[in-house]
């Protein structure tokens, strides 16, 4: 009998050792997705409305500004830290899984992490770059707000800009 105790807490104990690694690779997915520059998947956004027409201009975590028209372009090369730093992060979280390096995954997430808290710090440094392009008055906060004169101006933090924040908290909880 006690021979099949032990056995059920070694299986147990292997299934969360796994499940464990699952949420450190299913945080390093979501992590490589929020950097992917597509539309919906951008860090800030800035919509406009003006007499029925909708406009926007999206930028993601590498600094790729997305407009109504479909193009891409690098508003400045200061806006690559944040992906470069998520991007290390997503390496580190798969170094930890195959090395089964609980640290390594830990670490991993701490960069996913950090990569939105980098890209706060880039856009509120470096909002003149921004603001010159969307139309964002210098008056406001650059992170998130609305304004109106005529047209209406709304801004805020997009989805891509969270996913690495969950990605990272993942990475963390299956790393330990």
């Amino acid at each position: 009998m006690l021979l099949n105790s032990s056995w059920r807490v070694i299986c147990a104990t292997s299934m969360v050792t796994k499940m464990k690694k699952v949420a450190v690779i299913l945080g390093a997915i979501i992590a490589i997705f929020s950097i992917v520059p597509l539309n919906f998947m951008a860090w800030w956004t800035r919509d406009s409305e003006f007499l029925g027409s909708h406009n926007y201009w999206h930028l993601t975590g590498f600094g790729i500004r997305i407009n109504n028209s479909g193009e891409y372009a690098l508003i400045d090369p200061i806006y690559l830290i944040p992906g470069i730093v998520v991007l290390l992060g997503v390496v580190l979280m798969f170094a930890g899984t195959s090395k089964e390096n609980g640290a390594l995954s830990a670490i991993g997430g701490i960069l996913s992490i950090g990569g939105p808290i980098v890209f706060l710090l880039v856009l509120s440094s470096n909002a003149s770059v921004v603001r010159s392009e969307t139309l964002v008055p210098a008056s406001e906060n650059i992170i998130w707000g609305s304004f109106s004169f005529g047209a209406t101006l709304n801004w805020y933090l997009n989805l891509g800009f969270f996913l690495p924040l969950g990605a990272g908290a993942l990475a963390i909880v299956g790393s330990n």
